[in-house]
């Protein structure tokens, strides 16, 4: 009877041993998986730009990963061109705001592309302060929610309690879902 006793014990230790590895092989494929689908490409640029702006790296990731999948060639079917989908108007805005002397071929240069984007997303964060706002202005535009903003069917006048454009309601939605990811693949350690 105390050869059965000890079998046993040896073979639940066996299944929990076989448990624990297969556990941590899991959890390892599955943090690979996520890695390959929401990487970090352009490190340095975007550690450069995220410190110059003061937005964190996981959200210009989440507006990257969203926008263009990491393409610097991208181009919208709205003409918004590079990694941050930015429109000529909106580069042309900004660099009005910087006094630089570029041409709109430039927002196809990642370096470009991702400084011009993130000061774009740092202005809007300036300005409303929550990044689901920003997330809904970056991508339908900064006037467009400030009348949101101000329409008491559309917000409390802090946040916005509906946003009208599926379009615009789905992309914040992807950004946030997205930037969250990035945050606990990489941030949250």
């Amino acid at each position: 009877m105390r050869f059965k006793t000890v079998n046993n014990v040896i073979t639940v230790a066996f299944i929990a041993v076989i448990c624990c590895l297969s556990f941590f092989a899991y959890n390892h494929l599955v943090n690979r998986y996520e890695t390959t689908v929401y990487p970090r490409q352009y490190e340095e640029v975007v550690s450069k730009a995220a410190e110059e702006f003061s937005v964190p790296e996981y959200i210009i990731y989440a507006v990257i990963r969203t926008e263009s999948l990491f393409k610097a060639d991208a181009v919208s079917p709205k003409d918004a061109v590079g990694l941050m989908q930015l429109t000529p108007d909106t580069f042309n805005w900004l660099l009005s705001k910087t006094g630089e002397k570029l041409t709109s071929d430039k927002l196809y240069d990642p370096t470009t592309n991702i400084s011009y984007g993130t000061r774009f997303l740092s202005m809007l964060y300036e300005e409303f302060g929550d990044w689901e706002i920003v997330y809904a202005g970056y991508n339908a535009g900064m006037n467009r929610v400030r009348k949101w903003l101000l329409d008491p069917e559309l917000s409390n006048g802090k946040e916005l309690l509906h946003i009208p454009f599926k379009e615009t309601r789905e992309y914040v939605e992807r950004v946030a879902e997205t930037a969250e990811i990035y945050k606990r693949l990489y941030y949250s350690k």
